[in-house]
């Protein structure tokens, strides 16, 4: 009687520890599988962090080269503005000098009474010699 009391007891604290293992199993297992869904979780964030810090880079980046080109696109208007006034100002200091020139010839030809065919009058100035 015993013997059976004994080893009863012996299979209930086996039966036990099997239990017992398995539910440390179980819940070893259910404690991985959070840790793994904890580290998924993790890894997405991270990357989905990651991609937005990459766009804003992007973004920034972007809007330096747009304002780049903006202060480019400027500096090349004002400078052929610049080129334009002084294309304009050497055409109107030719201007000035070609009728300058011209009174100058007409006052010349005047004082020795000589009239000169326009055409003629044109040439001598363009080559600089005296009429």
């Amino acid at each position: 009687m015993h013997r059976r009391l004994v080893m009863n007891s012996e299979r209930e604290q086996v039966k036990e520890n099997n239990q017992h293992r398995k539910h440390l199993k179980r819940t070893a297992r259910i404690k991985a599988e959070k840790e793994r869904v904890r580290l998924e979780e993790e890894r997405r964030l991270e990357e989905a962090r990651q991609l937005e810090e990459a766009r804003q880079r992007l973004q920034e980046r972007e809007l330096l080269i747009l304002e780049r080109l903006r202060l480019e696109e400027e500096e090349e208007e004002r400078e052929q503005e610049l080129r334009r006034r002084k294309r304009q100002e050497k055409g109107k200091v030719a201007t000035r000098f070609l009728e300058a020139l011209r009174a100058q010839m007409k006052e010349r030809l005047s004082h020795t009474k000589l009239e000169l065919p326009p055409l003629l009058l044109l040439r001598l100035l363009f080559l600089g010699l005296p009429p």
